[in-house]
């Protein structure tokens, strides 16, 4: 599979029409999801990341953070469900385009400025890097969309899933970021794997969540470890997402390793060389990404 735009559209109809073979009721999931995209003005908290960059951890630390503090003994699967059962403010979680899974942009489509829509909302622009999440891109390509080749070398320079779409979309919220400094909070996925805590408490702070005590910080980052999220991947999940068939294949997960620095033993060296010319050329100078990790 070279990754052309045809061959992503191809495989994610495909994708689509199996699941909802086997699973009809996902159909009311995906109906549901396409109305919240198409909606963004009424969603006063918005987290934006490039896929692979840690929201699905995100969400699950703020889903129990809520869920602990209020005594909520029910489940929640989806983070833009927590308003039906508290009032916190409608949160949504979105790759703001830059997924390939849905309409898919190119490295120059994700440079389009599209700031107002999130202009109203207090954003978390939840960042990673970018040779981590070409790594974990990677795996997910192969192991959950479908593609049964995808060649790692042609993955860096491809227009559509390619280093430079990811450095596009992260200079474009940089930029957005520094213009609305009041109104978005970045965090970094290895400030959140280095200090849990500390991470979900700032932004627990930020968007004016209330914690009753620090133990359900705590609790709630316990509760969000990378085993129990993986325990949690099942055939019978409400999310599309949240399951694996290859349960002894650790790729195969959604989340599945949350290692930084993984792109040190999955490149080669001239590999890295290249990618670290391509990262000190054209990603902002203010991201800590620059140097070998």
């Amino acid at each position: 599979m070279k990754g052309r735009k045809s061959d992503f559209y191809i495989q994610n109809i495909k994708n689509k029409l199996k699941l909802f073979a086997n699973k009809p009721a996902y159909i009311g999931f995906y109906l549901n999801r396409l109305v919240k995209y198409n909606s963004l003005t009424s969603f006063p908290l918005i987290i934006v990341s490039y896929p692979k960059s840690g929201r699905t951890w995100l969400q699950k630390m703020l889903i129990e953070v809520v869920r602990l503090n209020l005594g909520i003994e029910d489940q929640i699967s989806d983070i833009s469900n927590l308003s039906l059962h508290t009032s916190i403010p409608k949160i949504l979680s979105t790759h703001a385009g830059s997924s390939w899974e849905e309409i898919v942009l190119t490295d120059e489509d994700i440079k389009v400025n599209d700031w107002k829509k999130y202009a109203h909302a207090k954003n978390i622009f939840l960042m990673r890097d970018p040779r981590d999440v070409l790594v974990s891109q990677y795996y997910h390509i192969i192991h959950r969309t479908g593609y049964r080749t995808f060649d790692k070398n042609y993955l860096i320079s491809n227009k559509n899933v390619g280093l430079l779409k990811i450095i596009n979309f992260m200079n474009k919220w940089k930029a957005f970021s520094k213009e609305n400094s009041d109104t978005i909070l970045e965090v970094s996925y290895e400030e959140m794997k280095l200090n849990p805590n500390e991470s979900l408490s700032k932004i627990c702070t930020f968007w004016n969540i209330p914690i009753s005590n620090e133990s359900i910080i705590d609790q709630a980052v316990k509760n969000c470890s990378l085993d129990n999220m993986r325990k949690a991947e099942s055939d019978t999940s409400k999310s599309p997402w949240s399951h694996t068939s290859q349960k002894n294949n650790k790729n195969s997960f959604q989340s599945r390793k949350g290692i930084i620095g993984e792109y040190k033993d999955f490149f080669s060296s001239p590999e890295i060389k290249l990618i670290n010319q391509m990262i000190h050329e054209n990603l902002h100078e203010s991201f800590n990404y620059h140097e070998p990790s």
